[in-house]
């Protein structure tokens, strides 16, 4: 416990009082990133970064202590903070026994996402370069030196990692698996915000007509699945697949290993949008619908049950061709066990993620 004895000698004694109460306010508050008030080519912004230090840290890895940045004026300043983690201790703070966890001459950072709260970090592959990173002290350290670091920020209460938006490759690396602390592993919100990142590719339809980009944790297979009536199986199509780690038997007594989170399949029409809208319409038993995603507009309709079911939508590609595209979903309701396994992409994130998708279509 930290006491003071304060002697008073009239008005002296109290402003040694003041002084006092003054250092123990700066000791106990909080860091706080300030911003200077300059001119807006002067303004900079100060934070602070968190590091090892070798008289702390020597007994429990994960204790650290902040250390002062200032940099020019950024709203960015979640992802500058980390950038100037992983730039490491300076010279003068390593003469005083600071070190870092990952330090890295080219930032390993893809990029920082936050969204209620939770700050979402992507990482390049850092498991040749940084191996000894999941040792648990250095994990000890990298957690906490990263996570003092972006908490410091009133948007931020906690840290989920990916590499190159894969959260599972991340926790599995670290050995520590996936749990609700890690969102089970949801590569959702990384795929959603890293589009055309080195996580997503780019299909080119091989007509020329139309390209689209993807997550690489989409697997892409050329045979269309005759699960619609508008579909032949001469049809030129591809489907893009999601899958999760749960055993799924079908009613043939056949096991697979993985069982599929979503699928969507992009099949190039030789007929004009009216007519796709037509087949449509029979087929689902209901009027398809108007929709628009970015500069694109169609029609999308759909069907299921329990859970289960397929939308589409078509858009046309010319007076003739139509892109109708469908997809398949699985809403976790109906698979509660399915929730938690690694990598599983809950309903409204599937919904998400295909909006994010489409988005990139190009037609060419």
């Amino acid at each position: 416990m930290f006491q003071t004895r304060v002697i008073y000698y009239g008005i002296g004694g109290i402003l040694v009082l003041a002084i006092i109460a003054g250092i123990i306010f700066l000791i106990s508050t909080p860091t706080q990133p300030v911003v200077s008030q300059k001119t807006p080519e002067q303004k900079t912004v100060t934070f602070s970064v968190f590091f090892s230090q070798k008289n702390v840290s020597a007994t429990d890895c994960s204790q650290v202590l902040p250390v002062k940045r200032t940099i020019p004026y950024t709203t960015g300043v979640a992802t500058e903070a980390l950038q100037q983690l992983f730039l490491g201790p300076t010279p003068q703070e390593l003469q005083q026994g600071y070190t870092g966890a990952l330090i890295a001459s080219s930032s390993p950072l893809i990029r920082i996402s936050i969204d209620s709260g939770t700050a979402y970090v992507d990482l390049e592959d850092i498991r040749k370069t940084h191996g000894n990173l999941s040792a648990s002290c250095a994990a000890g350290a990298f957690f906490s030196q990263v996570t003092n670091t972006l908490t410091q920020f009133s948007s931020i209460q906690r840290v989920i990692f990916a590499i190159r938006g894969n959260p599972q490759t991340f926790y599995d690396w670290m050995q520590i698996g996936c749990s609700l602390e890690n969102e089970y592993c949801n590569p959702a919100y990384f795929l959603m915000a890293g589009k055309n990142s080195s996580s997503w590719t780019t299909y080119t339809d091989p007509q020329k007509l139309y390209s689209i980009s993807y997550p690489l944790l989409f697997s892409k297979t050329g045979r269309p699945r005759l699960f619609d009536p508008v579909i032949t199986r001469e049809t030129p199509s591809v489907s893009l697949t999601h899958s999760i780690p749960v055993k799924f038997c079908g009613m043939s007594g056949e096991c697979s290993p993985n069982t599929m989170n979503t699928q969507i399949q992009f099949s190039v029409l030789n007929s004009p949008l009216s007519e796709v809208t037509r087949a449509m319409a029979s087929s689902t038993a209901q009027e398809p619908q108007s929709f628009t995603v970015g500069e694109k507009t169609g029609v999308v309709a759909s069907m299921g049950v329990e859970g289960e079911g397929i939308y589409e939508y078509a858009i046309p590609l010319s007076t003739t061709q139509t892109l109708f595209i469908t997809r398949i979903y699985i809403d976790e309701a109906s698979v509660i066990m399915y929730k938690t396994a690694p990598l599983f992409i809950p309903f409204e994130d599937q919904r998400e993620l295909f909006n994010t998708i489409l988005s990139t279509l190009k037609i060419l």
